[in-house]
């Protein structure tokens, strides 16, 4: 479909008029015109058109014919106008595009497409009667003056029919559904008109502007289905309608990329007006990251700041690093200027053990302290104590397609008391209270906005705005909170005492959150607190426990039919020992457990939500909050879904994985303290971290996620997902191939798990949901000194994998690295020792880094100007180790895709495909990874639209509140606490 310069494209898509219907997606409220669907359709109330509407066949043509435009082509994203596109290059993105909330890129599709001679096209239904007032239909693309969608009528006494109705459509590859009231229009009315003084010509030089009425709120539109035994048309009134599609933009429209093409299909009419849809807006979206915490725990644990530390003025009082100001040296550079102040040497911040490494509890505890200009020491995939988010990275991944984060306030008053009363590093100026914490990181949030990144980001706190900010080209950002205490509420005696003074407590402290414009909230954290259990996944956490809530954990059995195989008393590592030891400050003795289960099953937390845990997220569904289930236990998970239920609103869990994909998961036995058997036999790991966990969703949870509308974000720290499970699980799915040869930690691994609980969710729902800066570690790469290492290198069972499944890997990403010579004295790859690959092979592997950074090709690389380069070649079946990892660098650099733009900070070169997403920035690169390892087209388009899916979540919790109101409104005569429903 190739368009030439003296020739424009007209296209016509005809969505199948059978689309799936789903318990999830509420019906209309309107009134079909032929009776409802039979039971076995879910329930769920379907319009029913008559088939004359859709035959399309039927429609009038002028300036082609149907048989000229038939073709069976889904639109892809690369036809998207360039401003709407990822712009860093590569090809993640050349995906079918989402069509409506409703589509399936597997359903067939036929379209209507021409290519001819410049000149006017008008496409006409065939008459239809005023037996109902609204007319309903979905319009894709569009957006411009000289292709538009018209409502014409004709009367009894009129011979011609009149435009009342303008529609120019969305100006995106997506379809909105549109809605027009003809009650003003029916018989005996007067006409509708543009804003122009008259009813628009029937053959007007250009459309006239749109008169359609405002779109309601996004919601699911309902799916339709042409019954056979319908009528062939609807009986005509007095008055007659007539749909009509105009194309009548000059054949050099077609050069302009901002001018799309226009769709019209599902034409239905209704008694009682359906509810209005926006279309599909590309762009990911991230659920949980932590912009600003640096800000917490005393400004002492998270190293680096989003941009350099300025002084405080009226405008912006508030310190947003805790970094010592600096200035700029003379003729360094602006870029250079801030990024040396931003990201310094993490030396004088962390302080230094181990002969000059940094002395933060990472979990690479030993790495040098190099920051800019080299970055040898930070940033990396595995490190979770140094800045990830530097506005340069968070900017290159909105270049790359990032529409949306949820920006999570993020604090441990535990933590950050505990790690500052053992170092004399604490900064008097920055609090450790959450509340001041909470106060602190909002306005931080604020002047990140309306400073360095007010031209391409915004603060959302309405469902509206944030497609407001995302159609304007901008990057939506939603406020939320995730620390262990808020609002003063640290123990049930606290709440107790304070509800005796102010009864309406828990509204006055959300709604003092509301109004900063946080709509989302992690009401239960890393502990146990006075809302409820968290989730038993960390045996350090169970210390952390108990010097917050006075009591550790209370564990109970975690039955096989839970998918939970971790247990504590069998989760001890370095790390564990000297938090318990030392940040526990040695009030907490924790060796040996108490708490064990009696039959030698995993451990899940008993406690679910308390009293007050039900009072705030009723209060929060009252607000129209979002609820956030992850890191709570079970039993509270399974309550906070029951009461969502009770009022249909969405439930989301923003930074999880996937519980059935984790080790131990389909095992049959568990194991007692002393059986380490089944830890290789069934488990197949010796580090009973990484065992299924309450901290991670089941499929049943999912589920319930998927049917209220809610949506999942997929953590980057994929430590707990196992091969062997997988495997397993192909054989539930033989269709079901995988989707590469296994790399733990990888882009393989992030795609596996994605995919699986894309196969619950739907195709709809799925997100990033990285944690990033909030010690949670990032994709580790395919190849190179660290390919297929993370967990593994750790794990005495599993160790010996890594070299064998590095060798597996192929088709890594290309870049363009002419772009990346750019850099003095460039430096490629982090080289930090591991307990895998020799000496000997890291050595050579930076020397063929070296050698082609500074004479890069776009095909194999002869490994010229290494050293250590043999003298004949590297003949094929050479066995000699530089040819081995010369191989290796090749299949790493010899990918499919266009060249992507890389990532450069310093010196630095940041590349995937040795580094993993070493900073923020590198999930687009992540993405083309994806691509290239083959991962399933849907998936892909699951997480390229999620910003689309996390908004219409949204927009279901807004409606969701009018309901709680009064589900959960007081019981009359109530006594303390009020807010709690009976």
């Amino acid at each position: 479909m190739n368009s030439t310069p003296n020739h424009r494209r007209f296209t016509w898509m005809i969505v199948p008029a059978l689309l799936a219907t789903s318990a999830c997606h509420p019906s209309s409220s309107a009134t079909p015109l032929l009776s409802p669907l039979p039971p076995s359709y879910n329930g769920v109330n379907s319009a029913v058109v008559y088939p004359y509407l859709l035959d399309y066949s039927t429609w009038t043509v002028e300036g082609s014919t149907p048989q000229d435009v038939i073709s069976s082509r889904i639109p892809n994203i690369g036809e998207l106008p360039g401003r709407l596109r990822p712009s860093l290059g590569g090809n993640y993105w050349s995906l079918p595009i989402r069509m409506g909330n409703n589509s399936d890129i597997n359903s067939t599709h036929k379209y209507l497409s021409t290519e001819r001679v410049a000149g006017r096209v008008e496409v006409r239904s065939q008459p239809f009667g005023f037996s109902h007032r609204y007319v309903s239909f979905l319009v894709g693309a569009g957006g411009h003056k000289d292709t538009w969608v018209e409502l014409r009528v004709k009367r009894a006494n009129e011979s011609t029919f009149t435009p009342v109705y303008i529609e120019h459509g969305p100006g995106v590859l997506g379809m909105r559904r549109v809605v027009w009231d003809t009650g003003p229009v029916a018989p005996k009315a007067s006409p509708v008109t543009s804003n122009t003084d008259s009813a628009a010509p029937s053959n007007p030089d250009h459309a006239p502007e749109s008169t359609s009425p405002s779109n309601p709120p996004s919601e699911t539109p309902t799916s339709s289905i042409a019954r056979r035994d319908a009528p062939s048309r609807p009986a005509k009134t007095e008055a007659e309608a007539q749909i009509v599609v105009i194309d009548n933009a000059p054949s050099t429209d077609l050069t302009d990329e901002s001018k799309p093409y226009i769709w019209v299909d599902d034409v239905q009419v209704y008694n009682v007006a359906p509810p209005a849809a926006n279309p599909p807006q590309l762009g990911f979206a991230d659920l949980h990251v932590h912009l600003f915490n640096q800000l917490g725990f005393g400004g002492k644990i998270l190293h680096g700041c989003v941009y350099p530390p300025t002084e405080s003025t009226a405008q912006n009082p508030a310190p947003h690093c805790p970094l010592q100001q600096g200035s700029c040296k003379q003729d360094e550079g602006a870029e250079n200027c801030h990024l040396r102040l931003a990201m310094p040497s993490c030396a004088e911040s962390h302080g230094t053990l181990f002969g000059g490494s940094s002395s933060t509890l990472d979990a690479n505890p030993k790495h040098t302290v190099d920051g800019y200009p080299t970055f040898d020491g930070f940033p990396t995939f595995h490190d979770v104590a140094h800045q990830k988010m530097y506005i340069d990275w968070l900017k290159r991944a909105y270049d790359g397609g990032l529409r949306l984060i949820q920006l999570d306030v993020g604090n441990s008053e535990a933590l950050g008391s505990a790690f500052l009363a053992n170092t004399e590093r604490h900064s008097p100026a920055l609090p450790i209270d959450d509340d001041l914490v909470i106060d602190l990181q909002l306005d931080a949030a604020w002047q990140f906005v309306r400073g360095p990144a007010k031209d391409w980001a915004d603060i959302a706190t309405t469902p509206a705005e944030a497609r407001r900010i995302i159609a304007s080209g901008k990057m939506a950002i939603v406020l939320g909170v995730e620390t262990d205490t808020f609002g003063g509420f640290s123990s049930p005696e606290r709440i107790q005492a304070m509800l005796r003074d102010d009864p309406t407590v828990f509204q006055t402290a959300l709604k003092k959150l509301y109004d900063r414009g946080v709509r989302h909230l992690v009401p239960i954290h890393l502990t146990d607190n006075a809302f409820g259990g968290a989730a038993v996944f960390v045996r350090k956490f169970h210390s952390v426990t108990k010097r917050v809530a006075g009591q550790p954990f209370k564990l109970q059995n975690g039955f096989l039919s839970s998918g939970v195989r971790y247990r504590l008393d069998k989760d001890i590592d370095g790390e564990t020992w000297i938090l318990e030891k030392f940040v526990g400050g040695f009030s907490v003795p924790m060796d040996p457990y108490e708490e064990r289960s009696p039959l030698g099953l995993a451990h899940v937390n008993r406690e679910g939500l308390s009293p007050w845990g039900k009072i705030i997220i009723q209060e929060m569904l009252k607000l129209g909050m979002l609820l956030d289930v992850d890191h709570m236990s079970d039993a509270s998970v399974n309550e906070t879904i029951a009461l969502a239920e009770r009022v249909n609103a969405p439930v989301m869990a923003s930074h999880g994985g996937a519980r059935a994909l984790a080790f131990g998961s389909l095992s049959t036995r568990t194991f007692n303290p002393d059986d380490d058997g089944l830890l290789k036999s069934d488990y197949h790991t010796k580090k009973t971290g990484r065992l299924a966990s309450e901290r991670i969703r089941s499929d049943s949870q999912i589920q319930k996620i998927a049917a209220l509308g809610g949506i999942v974000g997929v953590g980057m720290d994929t430590g707990s997902y196992s091969p062997e499970v997988r495997n397993a699980l192909l054989k539930t799915y033989p269709n079901d191939a995988k989707i590469a040869p296994d790399c733990d930690g990888s882009s393989v691994s992030f795609a596996e798990t994605v995919h699986h609980i894309n196969r619950i969710m739907n195709g709809r729902g799925i997100a990033f949901g990285t944690d990033v800066n909030g010690f949670a570690g990032m994709l580790g790469p395919r190849f190179g000194g660290r390919a297929c290492s993370v967990g593994n290198s750790g794990d005495d069972l599993r160790k010996h994998l890594i070299p064998i499944e590095a060798a597996r890997q192929e088709n890594g990403v290309v870049y363009n690295w002419a772009i990346a010579k750019s850099p003095k004295e460039p430096l490629l790859g982090h080289w930090d020792s591991n307990d895998v690959y020799t000496g000997d092979q890291l050595t050579v592997w930076k020397n063929i880094a070296n050698a082609f950074v500074l004479r890069p090709t776009s095909g194999p690389f002869d490994g010229g100007n290494a050293n250590g380069k043999p003298a004949n070649g590297c003949p094929d079946g050479s066995q000699d180790l530089f040819c081995q990892m010369l191989s290796m660098w090749n299949r790493a650099h010899g990918g499919n895709n266009p060249p992507l733009q890389p990532s450069i900070a310093g010196q630095r070169i940041f590349d995937v495909n040795i580094d993993g997403v070493a900073h923020y920035g590198m999930i687009p690169d992540a993405l083309q990874d994806m691509k290239n390892i083959g991962t399933h087209t849907r998936d892909l388009q699951t997480l390229l639209y999620s910003a689309h899916d996390y908004i219409t979540m949204w927009e279901r919790a807004e409606e969701a509140r009018i309901r709680a109101l009064t589900e959960f409104a007081p019981t009359r005569g109530c006594k303390m606490p009020c807010g709690l429903s009976q």
